[in-house]
């Protein structure tokens, strides 16, 4: 290579702005960091699932034992499908994680593919499950609604929607953040790779 080649290359480079990657460490900090999350969203799939098959239970015990408040059946068949659904979206979530690669740009779609598919789970749960919970707690109250059992379902609408918002906030100021970094840092990579 003579002077003149390398003179041209040197002017192309200082043109662009260079940058040193530790791609293992960049990887690795990923994964990590992306399979923490994954672990706790399957806990909190589980979690949910679980919940609802309680109650369900709960509603459960008195017509299969006593044969009374038949009405309580309907609350816990929607409780179950509630539970269902659970686990058929956190099925569907361990299949989608397969579709990657293992290389860094592999990682990156992978977490932004969890922050998405996490997020979506977090909003259907206040929009679709949310209402339907309501819903199997109204049948129950709507033939047994004392003053006392009416505090206590206002008390667990407050509930619901103070997590929702809770939920909502730390969808914002969490996961959407690292969203946006891991998004930079793909562009980056794409940007490198040309």
């Amino acid at each position: 290579m003579n002077f003149e080649q390398m003179k041209v290359i040197w002017d192309a480079q200082s043109q662009r702005p260079l940058y040193a990657v530790d791609e293992a460490a960049l990887h690795a900090g990923i994964r990590s960091v992306s399979r923490r999350f994954q672990h706790l969203v399957v806990l909190s799939h589980a979690a949910v699932a679980a919940t609802w098959v309680a109650l369900a239970a709960f509603y459960l015990a008195a017509p299969l034992m006593d044969g009374e408040h038949l009405h309580r059946l309907g609350s816990a068949a929607l409780l179950l499908s509630i539970a269902a659904g659970q686990l058929v979206a956190l099925a569907r979530r361990r299949r989608g994680e397969t579709e990657f690669d293992e290389s860094v740009r592999g990682e990156l779609e992978r977490a932004i593919w969890r922050i998405d598919h996490d997020v979506g789970w977090a909003r259907s749960l206040r929009r679709g499950y949310v209402p339907l919970f309501l819903l199997a707690i109204s049948i129950d109250l709507a033939f047994r609604l004392t003053p006392a059992i009416a505090v206590v379902w206002a008390g667990t609408v407050a509930l619901v929607v103070g997590a929702s918002w809770a939920l909502d906030g730390e969808i914002r100021s969490v996961y959407l953040p690292r969203k946006r970094r891991y998004e930079t840092i793909r562009a980056t990579l794409v940007e490198a790779e040309r």
